[in-house]
């Protein structure tokens, strides 16, 4: 594995010959492609259910779904969240957003241009 060293930070990895790494990379296109489109079909799919339950029980807030189709039953539920505007209490009270914020890191993997 040739590890190099970016000038603007971070590296570039370029796996050698048949690496556990680059078996992993030559997946990941199609894997990748096949997970999105999955995801597509089972959004249409999921906001057609929500369609079809809320025209069948008008004005209710937790409709179950109980079908032989299904292994399990599925519930519709409206849910209400509640989430701070960070930008505005930043701009509006950046004392108590710098009391209150705490960093947070997560590792993300992205295709990026060549």
């Amino acid at each position: 594995m040739t590890t190099i060293e970016k000038p603007t930070g971070g590296a570039v990895v370029k796996p050698r010959g048949r690496s556990k790494l680059d078996q992993l990379a030559g997946l990941y296109d199609a894997v990748k492609a096949e997970k999105d489109e999955a995801e597509k079909k089972l959004k249409a799919i999921t906001d057609a259910i929500k369609v079809e339950l809320t025209e069948a029980a008008p004005g209710e807030t937790s409709i179950d779904l109980v079908s032989e189709s299904l292994a399990k039953p599925l519930r519709l539920m409206a849910v209400t969240s509640y989430r701070i505007d960070s930008t505005k209490l930043k701009e509006e009270h950046p004392e108590i957003y710098t009391a209150y914020a705490k960093p947070s890191t997560a590792w993300t993997l992205r295709q990026v241009s060549a």
